[in-house]
């Protein structure tokens, strides 16, 4: 794998595949120099086998789960379409008795 070390942070970062599954320990040291105290770092990581890959779905169940989501929206895509044209109807019978009740009111 790369290694890299952030000019900033100093953060250096190295890329590792581990042999075998398990418990890992990863330990950093730096002995130090003139100009800085030695240090050091660790972390525990656990290493487990990937999940398998998914399998693509085939056609057939593509079909089924449309026609599924088809069935379940229809009702609903109905309903809205019914409250809408009876509330353009509330709202032309209201505008038809406001005019008349003017009307009456204007004479």
């Amino acid at each position: 794998g790369g290694t890299f070390t952030d000019p900033y942070s100093g953060m250096f970062t190295v890329s590792w595949q581990p042999p075998k599954e398990g418990l890992w320990w990863i330990i950093a040291s730096f002995p130090g120099s003139k100009s800085y105290y030695p240090s050091c770092a660790q972390t525990p990581i656990v290493v487990t086998t990937p999940p398998p890959a998914p399998t693509p779905a085939t056609p057939e169940q593509v079909e089924a789960v449309q026609s599924s989501v088809i069935q379940t929206l229809l009702p609903i895509v109905v309903s809205l379409v019914i409250v809408v044209i009876i509330c353009l109807c509330l709202v032309a019978y209201d505008i038809r008795i406001n005019r008349k009740i003017l009307r009456q009111i204007t004479r």
